[in-house]
């Protein structure tokens, strides 16, 4: 398959204050990959790659417009914040907003948003993003297909195992 790079992107969102809301609460990882089938299904969107990590997710994805991140981070940010209400509202406090138009902030205001120009750097970011689990203040695995909120083990295998991903050749 012959990639076409309009409107590929590596984007980043970080939660806010660097919470550790997905290693903390495992299960609001299972709201991104939700959010993640939606916009599949629904909006037009192609997710190349991805990684949840403790306080931030990456992205390489073909979105038609950058309003879907603002979107996506309302949508997901609402579900974890009634999620956290329910489980533990004492932990939600770490998000609470000093805005009058919202009690709660999941996700930073700022987020990283870089253009996919050619093939050498969409395997650079694939490969970054699937490598921020075995390194640093982040290390988790040894093996970055071991992660399993991560689209690494699809692509060593070859074979995507979320069904909302889309795996291309990167050799």
């Amino acid at each position: 398959m012959k990639l076409d790079f309009k409107n590929i992107y590596f984007t980043t969102l970080a939660i806010n204050r660097f919470v550790s809301v997905f290693k903390d609460f495992p299960e609001t990882n299972f709201i991104i990959l939700d959010s993640f089938k939606y916009l599949t299904d629904n909006k037009n969107i192609e997710i190349y790659s991805f990684i949840i990590m403790r306080d931030h997710v990456h992205m390489v994805w073909k979105i038609e417009n950058e309003s879907i991140i603002i979107d996506f981070k309302k949508h997901t940010g609402r579900i974890i914040s009634n999620y956290l209400d329910i489980i533990n509202k004492e932990y939600l406090n770490n998000f609470t907003s000093i805005r009058k138009d919202r009690e709660n902030k999941i996700w930073k205001q700022s987020y990283g948003h870089i253009r996919i120009v050619n093939k050498k750097m969409l395997i650079d970011r694939i490969n970054y993003i699937h490598n921020n689990p075995t390194k640093g203040d982040y290390k988790s695995v040894d093996i970055p297909y071991d992660y399993y909120f991560s689209s690494a083990r699809a692509y060593a295998t070859e074979e995507s195992n979320f069904i909302f991903l889309k795996v291309i050749n990167i050799r």
